[in-house]
């Protein structure tokens, strides 16, 4: 057989049809290595890498997220900047597949001495969409507002449906 398990040993003591299952194999697990990836990104993350920035001085903030979206003055020594960003994501829809249904009309001619004779008149057809789905707008937004006192920050908040880390 093959000893040293390379695909190329394999092919060559197996024939190419079992080609097509072993880069199947490999695209599958690259797949689901994507996906556990993609699905690391959480509330949770995103909360403790805010708590990171607590006590931290603001300019630190300011040179690593950029310019706040917004600010609002407190008072002299206390007030909350904010950060903001969206997206929107546009997923096109599937159009349905079709099924029609054609019910048709008969009647059989038995002449004299012949064969007979199926004679078809009038028919009734139906289509009949099924499966499909629409288009969706998907709109995703994250606002995180800093508390900062004596240019230190002593809190944060968040809100949106895209927060994560």
């Amino acid at each position: 057989m093959y000893q040293n398990g390379s695909v190329s040993t394999f092919v060559s003591s197996f024939g190419h049809k079992y080609l097509p299952l072993i880069y199947m194999k490999n695209y599958v697990t690259w797949l689901c290595c994507i996906l556990l990836i993609a699905g690391c990104a959480t509330t949770a993350g995103y909360n403790q890498v805010l708590n990171t920035w607590l006590g931290s001085p603001e300019r630190n903030l300011i040179s690593s997220w950029g310019i706040p979206d917004s600010v609002y003055e407190i008072s002299a020594t206390k007030k909350i900047i904010s950060y903001f960003r969206s997206n929107t994501v546009y997923t096109p829809g599937v159009a349905p597949s079709y099924r029609t249904t054609v019910n048709y009309q008969s009647a059989t001619v038995y002449p004299y001495n012949a064969q007979p004779q199926t004679t078809y008149f009038g028919s009734n057809a139906t289509t009949t969409p099924y499966g499909g789905r629409p288009a969706t707008v998907t709109n995703y937004s994250c606002r995180t507002d800093f508390t900062i006192r004596n240019n230190t920050i002593i809190n944060w908040r968040w809100e949106g449906n895209s927060c994560r880390a």
